[in-house]
């Protein structure tokens, strides 16, 4: 969680979150281990650029289906 970010959650998530999550602002914690970890993936040959760019690229296609869901539910109507 980060101050300014935009919730892209989906809506059952965030339902489950306010059930049982601690709301409170942990972009930073543990920053140090983050890095660490980055680092092991790498040994383990894995390209953290490559898998976010496909997170990313899977992120705008889910986007994009549901707003063309959306889109076609209004035109059947």
């Amino acid at each position: 969680i980060a101050k300014n970010s935009v919730n892209t959650l989906p809506h059952e998530t965030v339902i489950a979150f306010l059930d049982h999550g601690n709301p409170k602002i942990t972009i930073e914690d543990n920053i140090k281990e983050a890095g660490e970890d980055l680092k092991q993936l790498e040994k383990f040959g894995i390209d953290i650029e490559k898998v976010c760019s496909q997170i990313q690229l899977d992120g705008i296609k889910a986007f994009q289906d549901a707003f063309n869901k959306l889109i076609k539910s209004i035109e059947n109507k």
